[in-house]
């Protein structure tokens, strides 16, 4: 678990003129449902955090093993599929309750009180900046804090330069995933491919992907 944010040399300035999307969003755009959920920082309707949002690496995992499995099912290699399927459950479950102080909620929806985790997070100008000789300094200079790990101070950086910049997560939902694989081996144990096959598709299905400006980011965890 730890911040991750794909901003490394230069990329900030490379980016520039760029329209905002994160590195999953880009490349799974046809398993994840992107969503804008960009924010001012007086516009924001839920609570924020001023530093970056952390990741859960072990979803990334997660999700690579439920991929495998997938991929054996339809090569009919089901010793496979089982090992790849048991693996991802085992990691899930445990996993999955270290998760508390990562979850944020889908801000697109204030009635939805289901906890999603971030597994890729990235950032990238936003459609309305226009370069000039100061705020290029000031993502310069965020590269350089980004570069030495030090992402608060990037972050503020850009806050006290105005720099208009904007964060996107792709966002697990936790207790549909656990449902998903839960059901997936269940089908499994009964012979039911096609439906385990269809409730591991489901788990990427239910990826959102949500982008924010950097002073609309979610608030994780428990609020205070």
């Amino acid at each position: 678990m730890k911040p991750r944010s794909k901003i490394l040399t230069a990329t900030l300035v490379a980016l520039m003129g760029t329209s905002a999307a994160g590195a999953y969003a880009a490349n799974e755009t046809t398993t994840a449902a992107s969503q804008t959920a960009t924010q001012s920082e007086a516009g924001a309707a839920y609570q924020t955090q001023t530093k970056m949002l952390k990741t859960a690496d072990e979803a990334v995992s997660t999700l690579n093993d439920v991929r495998a499995a997938r991929l054996a099912l339809i090569n009919n290699d089901i010793q496979t599929a089982r090992a790849k399927l048991e693996k991802a459950t085992k990691a899930f479950d445990v996993s999955s309750q270290q998760w508390k102080a990562l979850v944020v909620q889908d801000v697109t929806s204030p009635g939805d009180a289901a906890d999603y985790v971030p597994f890729d997070v990235s950032m990238a100008l936003g459609e309305s900046f226009t370069a000039t000789p100061e705020n290029q300094k000031a993502v310069s200079e965020a590269n350089q804090h980004m570069q030495k790990g030090d992402e608060i101070k990037a972050l503020d950086v850009l806050r006290v330069n105005d720099v208009d910049v904007t964060l996107s997560a792709a966002l697990l939902p936790v207790t549909e995933t656990h449902d998903h694989l839960q059901y997936a081996m269940k089908a499994l144990d009964e012979g039911k491919y096609f439906d385990a096959n269809l409730a591991l598709k489901a788990i990427d299905d239910g990826i959102i992907v949500q982008s924010y400006g950097i002073n609309a980011i979610p608030q994780q965890g428990n609020a205070g």
